[in-house]
């Protein structure tokens, strides 16, 4: 995605959001929820869990009368994110073991040299 001279996201991405800067309906997005969105967009699973959160944040259905059955739908949606992030870091960092030389610096698989200092006979 391209980004203006400012840095700030273009208008086809914030088109692509569903927010634009003009507009008496519209919502003005900064660079930072640009990034989000795209972001997220990369990650569909995460997005859809984040959704059903927020939508359990805003209880829009009325579902959970109680703190504690609040606290456990959280607790619960929580560790689904949880789960799916880490999967999908694995997986993500299993592409790229897959791709290319390791990175300059790495020591994967090597012991680091010791440098030792002779012992002064009295």
């Amino acid at each position: 995605m391209k980004k203006n001279k400012k840095n700030t996201p273009t208008q086809s991405e914030q088109k692509l959001a569903g927010l634009s800067q003009a507009g008496p309906t519209s919502i003005a997005l900064s660079e930072a929820e640009a990034l989000l969105v795209r972001k997220l967009r990369e990650h569909p699973q995460l997005l859809e869990q984040l959704g059903a959160l927020l939508e359990e944040i805003g209880d829009e259905h009325h579902q959970l009368t109680t703190a504690d059955e609040a606290e456990e739908a959280l607790v619960k949606r929580l560790h689904e994110m949880g789960r799916l992030s880490l999967t999908q870091w694995a997986q993500n960092k299993a592409l790229q073991s897959d791709q290319g030389p390791p990175e300059a610096g790495s020591r994967r698989g090597s012991k680091k040299n010791s440098i030792g200092r002779a012992v002064l006979a009295a």
